[in-house]
């Protein structure tokens, strides 16, 4: 299991937000890292384990595939009515 701590808007501070980048950390090992979307898209495809920390618990996060555009992140619906990985720091 993987948790995302911290994402990259690009361009900085935009809205709506496009997340270029993440920082993660694993809970298997406290490895840390950063990952390009495009990178945590295919690594949720294969193991389908990122989670963000939660107001009220631990989010799934998933990818999202338009019918135009490329795919990106998101976190599954819960209580909140915001992204939980909007509500992440930037870096």
């Amino acid at each position: 299991m993987i948790y995302i701590t911290a994402i990259r808007t690009a361009p900085p501070n935009t809205r709506p937000a496009h997340i270029a980048r993440v920082k993660w950390l694993s809970c298997a090992n406290g490895k840390t890292g950063e990952a390009s979307t495009t990178a945590m898209v295919e690594h949720i495809q294969k193991n389908h384990n990122v989670r963000v920390g939660g107001p009220d618990g631990p989010v799934d996060v998933e990818v999202v595939r338009p019918t135009s555009g490329t795919p990106y992140i998101r976190t599954q619906p819960d209580e909140t009515k915001s992204d939980n990985l909007l509500e992440l720091p930037r870096f």
